[in-house]
């Protein structure tokens, strides 16, 4: 980060509680997702994507299929390279144009709306009591028998 220029702009966190997260989006103006290509990377996304995109953070991201389907380069985020030459590339370039953050805010709020639980709590709901009431009506499936 200091080998690049970008010190004053950028702070690393560790690991923190659940109960300083929303401090910590609340004074941050982008949020990093970087991910070595991987078969995680192909269908497991982090739970901090979420969180940035629903606190209105642009994300920059590491440029692996999870984080495409979830990152529209240049319209709630950046996607780049796993590499510190090119996130240093974006990052430079966010500094000399704060702009481009200000306008993809409103969009990482608004692409992180179908996620939020308020908008999946009933399926959900709906899909635990179907499937109660499938394992309890007394069906064999896959070798286990259910009883009543």
């Amino acid at each position: 980060i200091r080998a690049r220029g970008v010190q004053g702009a950028v702070t690393v966190r560790h690991r923190v509680t659940s109960h300083e997260i929303p401090e910590i989006l609340g004074n941050a103006h982008l949020g990093l997702s970087l991910l070595r290509d991987s078969p995680w990377a192909k269908f497991n996304p982090p739970t901090k994507i979420y969180e940035y995109l629903a606190s209105g953070l642009p994300v920059v991201a590491s440029d692996v299929d999870i984080h495409r389907n979830m990152i529209i380069d240049r319209k709630n985020g950046w996607l780049c390279r796993f590499e510190v030459a090119d996130l240093s590339r974006i990052l430079r370039e966010l500094l000399e144009n704060p702009a481009q953050i200000t306008q993809a805010s409103a969009a990482a709020y608004g692409s992180a709306q179908p996620f939020l639980w308020s908008r999946l709590e009933a399926d959900f709901i709906g899909l635990c009591q179907r499937t109660q009431r499938e394992t309890t009506r007394g069906t064999e499936q896959s070798g286990v028998y259910v009883r009543d």
